[in-house]
């Protein structure tokens, strides 16, 4: 072949991350065991969309025995209030029944808000990039069931050994590939 001058373009392969400068740890509001994962990576979700459930028994028996004191204490007050009404009984005896009735009310209420931390929501539309729950293992606030990223923000990040550190400069092209997926960027 005939040596012909022509421009020379050197490359180099590195691998590299994409990370999202928007992303957040998803973890329950409440400790106990997974009971379901509805998720995996990849998987897109909306805002308020179900991605795990936590075990509720406990909790569920322990609202079933409020719902019965709540159930005892409006019949004693509907009992006490018709009987004021005619004339019988006292009117604290009546207040009593109605604040008890109010009471259990709140507890039921706050036990209804606990229960709803035993189901995991996605805060915000995104997509799963990472899911550490797995069926039976124990999770607790604070501990990561899933990593939710969104597509504002996203870079690919990749470390340039030393050697080539003083050639690589902004506006340098780029190609990269994922999978079987090329792209070129400048």
């Amino acid at each position: 072949e005939t040596v012909v001058e022509q421009p020379f373009t050197h490359s180099i392969d590195l691998q590299g991350t994409i990370k999202s400068e928007d992303e957040m740890m998803l973890s329950p509001k409440m400790p106990g065991n997974v009971t379901k994962v509805l998720i995996k990576v990849g998987d897109q979700v909306k805002a308020g969309q179900v991605i795990a459930y936590m075990d509720d028994a406990i909790m569920k028996q322990s609202m079933s025995q409020v719902q019965t004191q709540l159930d005892f204490a409006r019949q004693n007050f509907e009992k006490l209030d018709r009987l004021w009404k005619q004339g019988i009984g006292t009117e604290v005896q009546l207040l009593g029944a109605k604040t008890q009735v109010e009471a259990v009310e709140r507890q039921m209420a706050t036990m209804v808000e606990q229960n709803s931390g035993n189901t995991v929501r996605a805060p915000r539309a995104g997509t799963i990039d990472e899911v550490y729950a797995k069926v039976g293992m124990p999770a607790s606030p604070g501990m990561p069931m899933a990593k939710l990223v969104t597509k504002s923000g996203l870079k690919v990040v990749a470390d340039i050994a030393e050697g080539y550190s003083g050639k690589v400069r902004r506006g340098n092209q780029v190609i990269l590939v994922f999978g079987s997926f090329y792209s070129k960027q400048e």
